[in-house]
């Protein structure tokens, strides 16, 4: 059985004493039963990952010396998602799925139909953490505030948008390949207004492209395109695992 994962915001280095904070001690603690002496995997973007000790854990604290790098800090690039609001349970499964395919920014955006619903940046950001956790990532996407629709897609302009659209569009494939470095665009499950697509297609740099016959959640559609483009990109080659 491999060692649990923690994703942690400080530097980690050799020697290094680290507190966790009370959520992550209670986890340790409640939920993995652990004990003093086990041995973790740590990481973040800036530092790469490290074997960690457990050294002490108690009701009140929790506290790992940090040993040896099992991986050196590494870019992990990939795409910016731009995607209609969704409810929460939704959202925050599409959350954790676009971490897995390599997702690098992720860009809620304002629609006409979308079903806007209160979330806490907080809870999202833990759903971001939980992910990368068990998917072998170092970094974790960038979650951006929720903006407009147009404001997102013309901030997204130099590397251009490829749109997902059930009006029809482009073969996704080709597409891609041919603009590898643009943001990609889902709209609500309502789909578009009239008035927004129109302003859309209206935009030299965004591509419409066609998902296929049939139509698709919002976040299927997503994870459509994050998936195409994690197989037509040699970062899907290199392998993510450190050696325990």
């Amino acid at each position: 059985m491999r060692d649990t994962r923690l994703h942690l915001e400080a530097p980690l280095g050799p020697g290094a004493s680290l507190d966790l904070e009370p959520e992550a001690a209670h986890y340790l603690r409640a939920v993995l039963r652990a004990r003093a002496g086990r041995t973790l995997r740590v990481f973040n973007a800036g530092s790469g990952e490290w074997r960690a000790r457990l050294v002490r854990l108690d009701r009140h604290r929790a506290t790992l010396a940090v040993e040896t790098q099992l991986r050196p800090p590494a870019a992990e690039p990939g795409p910016t998602l731009l995607f209609a609001l969704l409810k929460k349970p939704r959202l925050e499964w599409l959350l954790e799925k676009a971490v897995e395919l390599g997702a690098a920014r992720l860009q809620p955006v304002r629609c006409r139909h979308a079903v806007v619903e209160a979330a806490r940046p907080d809870r999202l950001r833990q759903r971001l953490i939980e992910a990368a956790e068990q998917c072998e990532r170092l970094s974790l996407p960038e979650l951006l505030p929720e903006t407009g629709l147009l404001e997102a897609v013309h901030a997204a302009s130099e590397p251009g948008v490829i749109l997902a659209d059930e009006a029809g569009g482009a073969a996704l494939a080709p597409t891609l390949r041919r603009y590898p470095e643009a943001a990609l665009l889902v709209g609500p499950e309502g789909g578009f207004a009239t008035d927004e697509r129109t302003a859309l297609r209206a935009l030299t740099f965004v591509r419409p492209v066609s998902l296929g016959a049939t139509i698709l959640r919002a976040e299927t559609a997503s994870l459509m395109l994050l998936a195409c483009h994690r197989a037509l990109t040699s970062a899907a080659d290199r392998p993510c695992r450190a050696e325990a």
